[in-house]
């Protein structure tokens, strides 16, 4: 019917079923994330999914988790990519044209070296310093290290990434 439509998380690349199948250009499977906050929904294409994966500064962590920021409450979440459902719904409207955007954030703890990578979907147009601007009303109470230190945002932060939905 539909042949693979998953990541292959090894690689975060569409499986090779998927792209000798021809259905990465159809776009048609979306992942749809809801903020555990606010229940906004972030509805992400497949390909869009693994465009930011392959895309992401810290490409050496665990693409099974990653964290959002959620667009509407600006509270970040962990989203297990792994667990997620794909369906074959039509994309809304707002989809062309969105951005992805992310920066880096450490522990509170100085002597711990962890950083988390906090990515936030935004609409057609939103520029880098758009997106920096908002970053003191973003919320990361819950996000915390693996030593459970909570994780925070130090700026300047030279390491940011915008790119095409």
């Amino acid at each position: 019917m539909y042949g693979c439509a998953e990541i292959c998380l090894d690689k975060a690349k569409p499986c090779m079923d998927f792209l000798r199948g021809g259905l990465l250009k159809m776009a048609t499977f979306v992942y749809e994330i809801r903020c555990p906050h606010c229940d906004w929904p972030i509805s992400l294409p497949q390909t869009s999914l693994v465009r930011i994966i392959q895309d992401r500064i810290m490409s050496d962590t665990d693409e099974r988790l990653l964290v959002f920021v959620c667009q509407e409450c600006m509270s970040a979440f962990r989203c297990e990519t792994h667990k997620l459902a794909l369906t074959d719904a039509p994309l809304q409207n707002q989809v062309a044209g969105r951005i992805w955007f992310s920066i880096l954030a450490q522990c509170d703890d100085s002597n711990c070296p962890f950083r988390e990578e906090l990515i936030t979907i935004r609409g057609p147009g939103t520029t880098i310093e758009q997106c920096i601007a908002q970053l003191p009303q973003w919320k990361l109470d819950g996000v915390l290290c693996d030593d459970e230190h909570q994780i925070v945002l130090t700026l300047p932060e030279s390491r940011t990434h915008i790119g095409p939905l």
